[in-house]
């Protein structure tokens, strides 16, 4: 982690300062995402997405979006290494089941006006595809100049889920970038 590249007596205040922009960012943030209330990405997903964008923003000098993917991919990722040794997604009961979840994720979006989703037909033997048509975290990182860290979260998403695209999901044009 890139605190250890500064003084220990910079540290407390390096991390003072991603603190501080992490609650102003909060501030400009919209406060109806992710939580109990609200289904998508959980208690956390989204503001750990504005926590990750306040580290890059404060200590961007002396670190690099790889380390900020090392950062996610730690968060993230070891949920699903530990299903993967469980459960192959691949069988077709599981796939159908997952298809069955992605259309669920899908309507709760469309409910909670958030996050808009597009989930491509069913196709057995294709991978299950889906897209965010548009995105409150996307839209953020836009309005203050951090999609070079969104970009690297979309490119982790698909990672995390094995759901490459061969061909747009859609024909419609996506709102966010």
């Amino acid at each position: 982690m890139t605190l250890k590249l500064y003084e220990e007596t910079e540290r407390e205040v390096v991390w003072e300062w991603i603190q501080k922009q992490y609650v102003d960012f909060l501030s400009d943030c919209r406060t109806d995402l992710g939580g109990k209330k609200n289904f998508h990405n959980g208690a956390g997903g989204t503001y750990d997405c504005i926590a990750l964008m306040a580290y890059w923003r404060v200590c961007h000098d002396v670190t690099d979006l790889a380390e900020i993917e090392e950062m996610e991919t730690s968060l993230f990722l070891p949920t699903f290494r530990i299903l993967s040794k469980f459960v192959d997604c691949n069988k077709p009961l599981l796939k159908k089941l997952m298809y069955k979840s992605f259309q669920n994720a899908e309507k709760q979006c469309s409910k909670w006006n958030d996050y808009e989703m597009y989930v491509a037909p069913f196709e057995k033997d294709k991978p299950i595809c889906y897209e965010f048509t548009a995105c409150p975290v996307a839209e953020f990182a836009r309005q203050h100049n951090l999609l070079e860290v969104m970009h690297l979260c979309k490119r982790q998403q698909v990672r995390f889920h094995h759901l490459r695209r061969q061909r747009p999901v859609s024909e419609r044009p996506p709102r966010i970038s």
